[in-house]
């Protein structure tokens, strides 16, 4: 497969979320308390997009779900010592941990019903199933699989559209809260210049940040209004965007 890391066997992980921006995650039979998005292997010369819908259908029963994203590179995760020892014996090879293709479906029908973890089209893994907001995600995830849940929700958060969406970036969290009036992150002490790249917002917005410039190390900010996005490329900086009456 194209650009698989050397060591890591090729896998695929779905992000399935419902019309309020919700995710969808399960809890293993054999991991109880920890909850994950659905994931699965690949098989030799299938697709990992195809694998991803075959899959998701097997485990969970969906089929209403169309994809609308994929995370262009493989991500990975390293197994640690215990989890490589029995998967390896498992699996019978000698695996690093996984190399992941993901994909973020979204859920086509307005109500859960076709979700059935045990309808019998393969094993059943999962216990329980429930819709999670994508901090959520991150923090109820095993420890070793919460880079790479980062990555997936960085690389997703453009296409959430609801309101009132916590997000995670980089380990700092930001907050935007349709019905206030102000928003501030208090997280990052090294405030520096600001630049809007596009914005499209209903109503005027003030921005204001802290002088003392710290590094030049640049990220990206989502904050999502109910009409639209507005992307900040900043580098560190106090912000607080306050809506004008």
């Amino acid at each position: 497969m194209d650009g698989l890391p050397a060591g890591y066997r090729p896998n695929f992980g779905v992000c399935l979320i419902n019309s309020h921006d919700q995710v969808f995650v399960v809890s293993r039979l054999n991991v109880p308390g920890a909850w994950q998005m659905p994931q699965g292997s690949i098989e030799d010369d299938e697709e990992p997009k195809l694998a991803a819908i075959r899959k998701l259908r097997e485990e969970t029963g969906v089929v209403s779900a169309e994809i609308i994203a994929e995370v262009p590179s493989w991500l990975t995760y390293d197994f640690p010592p215990a989890v490589k020892a029995k998967v390896n014996r498992l699996w019978g090879g000698e695996w690093h941990g996984q190399a992941q293709k993901w994909f973020l479906m979204r859920l086509t029908r307005d109500d859960d019903s076709e979700i059935n973890l045990g309808n019998g089209e393969a094993d059943m893994e999962f216990a329980e199933w429930k819709w999670s907001n994508p901090e959520e995600v991150i923090e109820q995830a095993v420890d070793y699989k919460r880079p790479t849940y980062e990555q997936v929700m960085r690389a997703f958060q453009p296409y959430f559209n609801s309101s009132g969406l916590w997000t995670k970036w980089q380990g700092r969290a930001a907050q935007y809260a349709s019905s206030s009036d102000q928003i501030l992150d208090t997280q990052m002490t090294h405030p520096l210049k600001l630049k809007i790249l596009d914005t499209q917002m209903t109503h005027p917005l003030k921005l204001k940040t802290d002088s003392q410039p710290h590094n030049t190390t640049t990220t990206c900010l989502f904050l999502q209004s109910s009409s639209s996005i507005l992307r900040l490329n900043r580098d560190r900086y106090n912000l607080a965007l306050c809506k004008d009456r």
